[in-house]
């Protein structure tokens, strides 16, 4: 994992794909586009445009005006794509992995495992800053052993990275274990 060589690789995309686009319309700071793709595209594990067409965006706000919420037409989410697939590509080609991909790959590994769960349980702080593969990656590394997860966070945030709800890392809360 090198963050700084990825980020070049997202700096230079950016340049090429994203900052003479539609994309400026919404916000033209590369930065909330750097976390659209790393919250909402590879942060939820979407592999295609079709997914990523119609996932929803919860909670995902304009830098400026933060009080509006960035509405994404379907022109808008193409050219997201765009900027996410020349990312990845300037991204391979140099070698590297940014965080997202390597949370993936460890969930990937702890999936692989399932016949038997490496821990008992697994207590995390600060939730809302997890992405939905992170919290993927903690619930397969204990499954769905009674009171396995232990999961803190600010209520008053709400916020986990790209919008999602537990039920979608496939975290039952029903009852008393909300």
């Amino acid at each position: 994992m090198h963050g700084d060589k990825a980020q070049t690789a997202f700096s230079l995309a950016w340049k090429h794909v994203g900052r003479d686009n539609c994309l400026t319309e919404i916000d033209p700071a590369p930065g909330y586009w750097k976390e659209e793709i790393d919250h909402v595209i590879k942060g939820r594990g979407i592999t295609s445009f079709e997914e990523y067409a119609t996932v929803p965006r919860r909670r995902r706000r304009r830098r400026r005006r933060r009080r509006r919420r960035a509405s994404l037409r379907r022109p808008h989410r193409q050219a997201v794509w765009a900027l996410y697939e020349a990312y990845e590509a300037l991204r391979s080609e140099r070698g590297v992995h940014d965080f997202n991909d390597v949370l993936s790959l460890a969930l990937a590994e702890a999936r692989r495992n399932t016949a038997q769960h490496r821990y008992a349980a697994v207590i995390v702080d600060e939730v809302q800053d997890l992405t939905l593969i992170g919290v993927q990656l903690l619930h397969a590394l204990v499954g769905d052993a009674p009171n396995g997860l232990l999961l803190v966070g600010d209520g008053q945030q709400a916020v986990h990275p790209g919008g999602f709800r537990l039920s979608d890392a496939g975290i039952d809360i029903r009852g008393d274990r909300g």
